[in-house]
């Protein structure tokens, strides 16, 4: 399994298994291509020519990230494969505070690298939002 940094996606192929799968697939492919060109430093993660992960950045490029679009095919979850994605866009990114929306499935992922519940959120449409401050593998600029 490779993690790339790479332009070089099928991006009608991501935007099926999105759709497939129930990730954002309101978004059509010229949108999620530009959606994922638009992010800096996204994470592909690939077996041999199988797209099987991505993970991107939404940041304002001064102290705060989204990360988005993390997803793993199926039949590679729980191997470790997001985690590898995310301590990856971490670590390439030094921005003070990351959030992250999530399915509560997917809490402990998050919980494993850093990320803390925000308190005194509401949980609407099955997603909680999560804050991390500078995970501790990660130092700050300066």
């Amino acid at each position: 399994m490779h993690i790339l940094f790479t332009e070089d996606i099928d991006w009608q192929g991501l935007r099926t298994a999105f759709t497939t799968y129930n990730i954002r697939n309101e978004r059509s492919t010229k949108q999620l291509s530009q959606a994922f060109k638009q992010s800096q430093g996204c994470c592909f993660s690939h077996i041999d020519d199988m797209l099987i992960g991505t993970a991107r950045p939404v940041s304002n490029h001064t102290h705060c990230t989204c990360i988005a679009d993390v997803w793993t095919y199926p039949a590679f979850r729980r191997r470790g494969i997001a985690m590898r994605m995310l301590r990856e866009l971490l670590r390439r990114l030094h921005h003070y505070h990351f959030y992250v929306l999530t399915d509560p499935l997917w809490l402990d992922l998050y919980a494993k690298i850093g990320f803390t519940l925000a308190d005194k959120q509401p949980i609407s449409m099955g997603k909680t939002r999560l804050v991390g401050r500078t995970p501790r593998f990660i130092k700050p600029p300066g």
